[in-house]
């Protein structure tokens, strides 16, 4: 795959590739220093889900649309105006609106929650019905067969884009979590395009994996910037629309990688709207039972360090946000094998869930 990367950005000079970096590096920095002048920089984040002291930056999210739009424009100038190039960069003008609203939630924090849904629906739909020609094909029966209703995939595509920027947006808050866990998503894809010989397919990755790259050196693991919620939901709505095509126009690539792929924040997104269902709290509003926040509390309880507990948390998820899309190699054409290793992943949350729930009541009595 190595191979395949240094080809596709072949074309560039290391003068450029270096600008390019640093370029990111000092994008991230300002906007580090843009948020300090801030009014909002003077009051620290309040409520149950924070773990962080003080007021952080949470323009990573628009650092990373801002260079990879920037950058992906220039490429394609290089390409000479490529299509394949071109059709990625109509996903960063579809998501203006979206950025546009929650840079707002992110600078002020007074977005209620219907109508960040609402917001989120609309950009969904909107991006589905504009920019995907046709959708992949779900290969296990009896499955399948709910798809062959135009109406009932267009819906359900709707909800897999708005569960998965939503599903993002919850991990954001632990350091590194939410980069790494796109990063990993990246790299997989890209073996896919490297397998595949995909060459314009992996430009628009490669480029959004460098942003999230330049930006974990900030977030990881000090936290000195976060994704905010506008980064979380562009990010998550880029993938979701890149695999959506990338899967339906590669029918030898099993759907259901997409469901290794995007394991972790679906899950995610779905055990928390089940767990406040059934303890009869609304599912729209923020508690502090996600499983990154329980194994933070629980190393936090035996140190007392901030940083470390949020180190901890986020490495010890690497068994969810990175080791399902491993199997992807192996697996990509087999539908039934990886239906069971997601069965068996999704059983592992589950009992890790109740075990960090028992051990964290345990310590808490003491």
């Amino acid at each position: 795959m190595n191979d395949f990367i240094l080809n596709i950005f072949s074309t560039l000079s290391l003068f450029e590739v270096i600008g390019y970096f640093l370029s990111l590096i000092l994008l991230n920095f300002l906007f580090i220093k843009f948020w300090k002048l801030t009014k909002q920089a003077t009051y620290p984040y309040a409520g149950d889900q924070v773990i962080h002291k003080g007021s952080i930056s949470p323009l990573g999210g628009l650092s990373i649309y801002v260079w990879s739009f920037s950058v992906l424009i220039l490429i394609n100038y290089s390409f000479n105006s490529s299509d394949f190039i071109n059709r990625y960069i109509e996903i960063f003008y579809l998501s203006i609106p979206m950025m546009l609203v929650f840079l707002f939630e992110d600078l002020v924090h007074d977005i209620n929650v219907k109508f960040r849904l609402i917001v989120l629906f609309s950009t969904a739909i909107y991006a589905l019905f504009f920019w995907v020609n046709a959708f992949p094909v779900i290969e296990l029966l009896p499955v399948d067969l709910l798809f062959e209703s135009k109406i009932f995939t267009f819906i359900f595509f709707s909800f897999c884009l708005v569960g998965l920027m939503n599903g993002a947006n919850f991990i954001d808050g632990m350091n590194g979590l939410a980069g790494f866990y796109f990063l990993g998503a990246i790299i997989i894809c890209l073996y896919l395009c490297s397998f595949l010989g995909l060459m314009y397919d992996a430009i628009p990755l490669i480029v959004l994996g460098i942003g999230i790259f330049g930006f974990l050196l900030f977030n990881f693991p000090y936290g000195k910037i976060f994704l905010g919620d506008s980064g979380a939901y562009f990010i998550s709505l880029f993938l979701g629309l890149w695999l959506i095509n990338f899967l339906e126009t590669n029918t030898q690539i099993s759907s259901w990688c997409a469901v290794l792929i995007f394991f972790y924040p679906a899950t995610e997104v779905i055990y928390s709207f089940t767990r406040k269902v059934y303890r009869g709290r609304s599912p729209f509003y923020p508690d502090v039972y996600h499983l990154h926040r329980k194994i933070f509390d629980i190393v936090y309880l035996y140190t007392r360090n901030y940083i470390f507990s949020n180190i901890s948390s986020t490495s010890v998820l690497i068994i969810f946000w990175l080791f399902p899309s491993l199997f992807i190699p192996f697996f990509y054409d087999n539908s039934q094998v990886i239906l069971v290793i997601f069965i068996f992943f999704l059983l592992l949350y589950f009992l890790l869930n109740i075990a960090t729930s028992f051990l964290i009541k345990n310590l808490t009595r003491k």
